[in-house]
């Protein structure tokens, strides 16, 4: 893979869009002497603004939403708008609570600015080649750890980043903005329905509820206010960088990137499961780790979710808009109320103590994951009426897959490969993809042109024999 400009421009402008979610880029924020009801309250308003612009995201037909999106002044200034409500945040704080009003707004526009910045990274990722998006995606997710740890060397730096964080962000976003249209965000209503039909919802489905239950878990990490200092120190920075070093190295070894997104949502149960085990520990060094593992591990599910749903943006035609705001944004929002909000407000009126109640509550969350995800991935082996013929349309899936890769097709193209050696008319494609025919005739033509066929006999041809040397060397294994 060869880095390109537009490359370095994704991974440094994600960097800092990832400080975002963090707990402590709102904690940065807020005046130390602000009350605990307050700075709550101040991130309840937060929290709303986020539903609110999500709900605007998924509005019907989108039309506002892609006139935001496709705009390169527009996309800047939501990130100059987010930046202005950091500084309004912290302004207010400082004065309440004579000045809340100040803060209330600074939260509407910081949440509005947050989403509008998610979409337009959602956008340019699903644009890329699957390698190259998860190669870039994990980098700056990797880059936004060391920008954390450079931070929190004092007082001052953290919250001068957490104000322009945004703004350097929306200023790395902006460019790719403007190629942004009605080809890559379909007009049409929104249809969770549909969607579960199209994208992997059993694991992505897994994914958001290993979130809220690390959500629910987080809220007893973190009982007390955006006052106290944060439980972890620079220990869960460090194993955060080792792992996203060791998924670069992966993704760049890997030959099947599905098989490998796979593999990295196994890994990550897996040591999420682990954390949730050594948290359920009567041993108070265990307990300790086991904190570090949830967090890291949350951390980095949420990153996976991210990614597949980018990746199902890509592969299955969906909005990329649609999919981010109705299962990322919408569970990252649900989770965080349950952590900072919902779950402290139970400790303090029950008066429930940590230590007595953490070991059952993160057995049973074990529990849960370990259920659900087998009923995954049973679900992936033995449905079987809908799974008649998976092997053989997996074979065909790969061979277009392997000349993509050959003859240097975008990933909408394989896509399109894919439709057109099956049979399927434009018409038929379109309706699928949700694209005009001419869009797809369009496709169509920079295929024939790039593998060097001349009619749609050719190019089924053409798939039928690399699907047969692929059930050659698998059944020669």
């Amino acid at each position: 893979m060869v880095f390109r400009t537009s490359h370095i421009m994704l991974i440094a402008g994600m960097a800092f869009f990832w400080t975002i979610p963090r707990r402590s880029y709102f904690q940065n924020l807020l005046a130390q002497q602000v009350a605990q009801s307050s700075s709550n309250a101040i991130y309840l308003v937060y929290l709303l603004g986020i539903v609110i612009a999500i709900a605007f995201a998924l509005a019907k037909r989108q039309q506002a939403a892609t006139a935001i999106l496709s705009s390169k002044a527009a996309v800047f200034a939501c990130s100059a708008t987010a930046a202005i409500g950091g500084v309004l945040i912290h302004v207010g704080t400082a004065a309440m609570p004579s000045q809340a009003t100040i803060a209330v707004l600074g939260s509407l526009m910081t949440a509005c600015g947050f989403v509008a910045l998610a979409l337009t990274w959602a956008i340019a990722s699903s644009k890329l080649p699957e390698k190259e998006m998860l190669v870039c995606s994990t980098l700056s997710f990797l880059a936004s750890f060391v920008i954390l740890w450079i931070g929190a060397l004092s007082d001052f730096a953290s919250t001068a980043l957490s104000i322009a964080a945004p703004v350097v962000s929306g200023a790395f976003a902006a460019p790719s903005a403007g190629t942004t249209g009605e080809k890559d965000l379909p007009p049409s209503r929104f249809s969770l329905r549909k969607i579960a039909k199209t994208i992997p919802a059993g694991l992505i489905g897994t994914l958001m509820l290993s979130l809220l239950l690390g959500g629910v878990i987080r809220g007893f990490i973190y009982p007390g206010s955006f006052n106290d200092d944060p439980v972890l120190g620079s220990m869960s920075n460090a194993v955060s960088i080792v792992l996203a070093l060791a998924f670069c190295i992966a993704i760049l070894l890997a030959n099947r990137k599905e098989r490998f997104i796979y593999s990295m949502w196994t890994a990550l149960l897996a040591f999420f499961l682990a954390g949730l085990l050594a948290l359920a520990a009567s041993h108070q060094d265990w307990t300790d780790a086991g904190k570090m593992v949830i967090v890291v591990g949350r951390s980095y599910l949420s990153f996976l979710l991210w990614v597949i749903l980018i990746d199902s943006s890509s592969r299955h035609g969906v909005s990329p808009v649609s999919l981010i705001a109705a299962f990322f944004l919408t569970t990252e929002t649900l989770a965080s109320t349950l952590s900072y909000i919902a779950v402290p407000a139970i400790i303090h009126l029950a008066g429930i103590a940590f230590d007595a109640h953490i070991g059952t509550l993160a057995a049973i969350s074990c529990f849960l994951l370990v259920v659900t995800a087998f009923v995954f991935l049973t679900k992936r082996i033995f449905d079987s009426p809908q799974t008649k013929n998976v092997a053989q349309r997996n074979l065909k899936a790969l061979a277009c897959e392997d000349i993509g890769e050959k003859f240097g097709l975008t990933n909408r193209e394989v896509e399109i490969t894919l439709l057109i050696s099956q049979g399927n008319s434009v018409k038929r494609i379109a309706s699928i993809l949700v694209l005009s025919p001419s869009t797809v005739q369009t496709h169509s033509k920079n295929i024939y042109r790039k593998i060097d066929v001349h009619s749609k006999q050719e190019l089924i041809d053409l798939v039928a024999s690399h699907e047969a040397r692929l059930a050659e060397n698998q059944g020669s294994i």
